[in-house]
């Protein structure tokens, strides 16, 4: 490259689309996000104050196997939409996170981010309504996710989602083999409440985990409405000394 010609570094951008979708339950819904000039960079898909990235690039993340990443064009009926711009010598910019058969919990704010140390990301708000025509939604629920093997020393990271659409669910419980678990110390407890939907997001992690933190974890939020996952240490250190490798 002559020096009268250096090459250089375009700035990527996000294009205009919309940043509140508004689904019916149970249907799937689309949350747009187009990039242009995003070169080798990869487009990142968040839910906001959730550490944990959903996708990244075309690869899903997260255990929730209704997220996908579509490269069409919701507002077209084309299958190849999202190729004119490639016929034209550009990249595809369209990153879009779609999500089968939604339910209350996947409601709240999403972030389309691009991997730049500079902070480029457009939020993407999604609200989730009941179906009038149906009379058999679920009005409450609950659902526990998380770490079911984890290394002694690493962390547990549980996340605990509380939906009811009549009132606001006053908060989570978390409880380890029948005793409460408190914020504090090694576990922080943390919880985010989306007014508009009435979901609760609680998190409950526990750090430097050591062999007495395995047993069975429960949320509750209230009598009729409790979920469990059991978590088990592993650990490494005793499982190789009896593999045996001539040392000790």
């Amino acid at each position: 490259v002559s020096a009268a010609h250096p090459l250089r570094y375009t700035i990527p951008t996000f294009l205009d689309t919309p940043n509140n979708i508004t689904s019916v339950v149970g249907s799937d819904v689309i949350l747009p996000c187009s990039v242009m000039n995003l070169g080798p960079k990869h487009v990142i898909w968040k839910k906001l104050n959730i550490a944990n990235a959903i996708t990244i690039s075309e690869f899903v993340y997260d255990p929730d196997k209704r997220y996908t990443v579509s490269r069409n064009d919701p507002y077209t009926d084309s299958e190849t939409a999202g190729t004119d711009s490639q016929r034209a010598g550009h990249e595809n910019p369209i990153w879009n996170l779609k999500i089968s058969g939604v339910d209350f919990e996947h409601a709240g704010t999403y972030e389309c981010q691009i991997s730049t140390k500079e902070d480029f990301s457009r939020n993407v708000t999604l609200h989730i309504i009941k179906d009038r025509n149906q009379d058999t939604v679920k009005k409450t629920g609950i659902k526990l996710m998380g770490t079911h093997f984890v290394e002694k020393g690493a962390t547990i990271d549980l996340n605990c989602t509380a939906t009811d659409i009549d009132y606001r669910p006053k908060g989570v419980d978390w409880f380890k083999d029948g005793t409460r678990v408190k914020h504090g110390g090694r576990t922080p407890i943390t919880e985010d409440f989306d007014s508009e939907t009435n979901v609760l997001h609680s998190r409950l992690k526990i750090e430097r985990v050591n062999m007495d933190d395995a047993g069975t974890y429960v949320c509750r939020f209230s009598q009729r409405h409790v979920e469990s996952i059991k978590v088990i240490v592993l650990n490494t250190d005793s499982s190789n000394k009896r593999r045996g490798t001539g040392t000790e």
